[in-house]
């Protein structure tokens, strides 16, 4: 089951890609979250330990899943969702070593874009 679940986000993600580069930011969205719901999940399974609390269910696994929350980002941005794009990125500790210079860009990006 988690090789199937890697095998889906990585499915997910390249349609993701797909769809954000003919403009479909959307569509992008839908696919990038179903992915980075399918990595948290086989990460979990596999009993990687996300950064931070032991038992946060929610924490960051992987920096792939950061990766996919960064593109999620992105995309909603594009749409025009600058605070529901940074709350995505706000998702991801500070402290974590998957808060990487391009998350944290973003994120300074999108605040001065909604005048925080």
């Amino acid at each position: 089951p988690i090789d199937n679940d890697l095998a889906d986000a990585v499915t997910l993600e390249i349609l993701g890609d797909c769809a954000e580069r003919t403009g479909q930011h959307r569509r992008a969205v839908s696919f990038y979250r179903r992915a980075a719901a399918r990595r948290h999940v086989a990460a979990a399974s596999s009993g990687e330990k996300g950064f931070g609390t032991p038992s946060d269910p929610l924490a960051v696994r992987t920096s792939a899943e950061a990766s996919l929350l960064l593109k999620i980002s992105r995309s909603l941005s594009a749409l025009g969702n600058i605070v529901e794009a940074s709350s995505v990125l706000e998702s991801i500790r500070p402290s974590s070593p998957h808060r990487t210079l391009a998350v944290s860009m973003t994120l300074g990006d999108l605040y001065a874009a909604s005048g925080r």
